[in-house]
C-alpha cells in the first residue's frame, strides 16, 4: 500500500557529499578500461565495509523484543525475562519498563559508558521519533535499542567475539564498466510511503523521494529511490550469487531532477547476510530487476569459514 504524505523537498546532505566523491568516475571511459583512481575508490570502499561497519553486525549476539505491558529483566539467569543464553554475559544486566511516554532502562547497580564517554546508571528514550538509540557499554558487551514501527527491541554486541575477529569479508564481482549506467533522477512531488517486507514479523516502512530511470541494454528500467539516495533492488543473481532478498545501493542525487549515475559495482548485501539478529528492509516489488547484475558484493565470505546467509 503507498500513502502520499506533505513534505519538503529533499536534498545534499552531507552523506551525498561523501559518496559523491567515493563514487566519483570518468563517464566517457565505462566502455574502455576502468582508470587507477576509480579502481582505488571502490577497493577503498569494499575495506571499509570489511574492516568497519561490518564488525559490528557480526558482534550481535542477540535481539530481543521488548513489552510495554511488563518489566523486561535482562540477564543470564532463567527467571529473567530476557533470559542471555552466552558465556561471560552478566548475571544481571538490568531491566527497561515502560511508562506512556518512555521507555526506561535501569542498569543492575552499576556505570556504564554512554557514546559521550561519560557514565551513567539509567537512560531514558521517547517512546516516538527514533530508530535506533545510540550504545552503551560495560565491559567487552555493548547494547543499544530499536524502535520499529512502535515496536522496541534490545539488541546486544560482544566487541571480542572470534566471528567477528576473524572476519576478511565478501567476495566481491571484478569491477564491471557495463554496470556504470547513465540515469535520470526525477523527484516525486510528494514523498511516497510503502509497506515493505523486512526480518521481522511484520512490514514496515519505507520513504520514496524520487525514482532513477536507466537504460540497459537498450531497455528502460526503474528503481524507486528513498532518502540520500538509498536503494534496495534485487535481480535475478539473487538467491544465486548474491544474497536472496537484494542488495543495497547509494546513488548521488541532484539537487533537483536531473541526470544520476547509477554504479552497481557499489552494491552491497544488507546488514541481515551477517547475522540473524539484524534488522533488514527488502527490495519493494518494483525495484526487482529482470536480468543480472554482474557488479558488486557476493554472498559467499572470503575464508572464514562462515557459511553467509543465503
Amino acid at each position: 500500500m503507498k500513502i502520499t504524505v506533505k513534505s519538503s523537498r529533499y536534498y545534499f546532505s552531507p552523506v551525498l557529499l561523501i559518496l559523491s566523491v567515493l563514487f566519483s568516475c570518468d563517464s566517457q571511459k565505462k566502455e574502455s578500461e576502468l582508470d587507477e583512481v576509480y579502481l582505488n575508490s571502490l577497493s577503498s570502499y569494499r575495506e571499509t565495509l570489511a574492516e568497519k561497519s561490518r564488525m559490528e553486525y557480526l558482534q550481535l549476539i542477540g535481539r530481543y523484543q521488548l513489552f510495554p505491558d511488563q518489566q523486561n529483566y535482562i540477564g543470564t539467569r532463567p527467571d529473567k525475562a530476557i533470559m542471555v543464553e552466552y558465556e561471560d554475559f552478566p548475571e544481571e544486566l538490568g531491566m527497561v519498563h515502560f511508562t506512556p511516554d518512555s521507555l526506561i532502562f535501569v542498569s543492575a547497580g552499576f556505570l556504564f559508558e554512554t557514546a559521550d564517554g561519560s557514565s551513567d546508571s539509567t537512560v531514558q528514550l521517547p517512546r516516538t521519533g527514533w530508530f535506533r538509540s545510540e550504545d552503551y557499554q560495560y565491559g567487552r558487551f555493548s547494547w543499544h535499542f530499536l524502535n520499529r514501527e512502535g515496536n522496541f527491541f534490545l539488541r546486544i554486541r560482544d566487541h571480542e567475539h572470534p566471528e567477528a575477529m576473524n572476519f576478511k569479508g565478501y567476495h566481491w564481482f571484478e569491477p564491471n564498466a557495463e554496470f556504470i549506467l547513465d540515469g535520470e533522477f526525477i523527484y516525486f512531488d510528494q514523498p511516497l510511503i510503502e509497506e515493505v517486507p523486512s526480518t521481522l514479523d511484520f512490514k514496515e516502512n519505507s520513504v520514496f523521494i524520487g525514482q532513477v530511470k536507466f537504460n540497459y541494454r537498450d531497455e528502460t528500467y526503474t528503481l524507486d529511490v528513498g532518502e540520500e539516495g538509498f536503494t534496495t533492488f534485487a535481480d535475478e543473481t539473487s538467491a544465486d550469487q548474491t544474497y536472496g532478498a537484494g542488495r543495497y545501493l547509494y546513488i548521488t542525487l541532484p539537487e533537483k531532477n536531473g541526470p544520476v549515475q547509477v554504479d552497481f559495482n557499489y552494491a552491497y548485501n544488507p546488514a541481515c547476510i551477517f547475522s540473524e539478529f539484524t534488522t533488514c528492509k527488502f527490495a519493494p516489488p518494483q525495484n526487482r530487476l529482470p536480468f543480472k547484475i554482474l557488479a558488486g558484493e557476493l554472498s559467499d565470505p572470503i575464508d572464514t569459514g562462515m557459511a553467509g546467509v543465503h
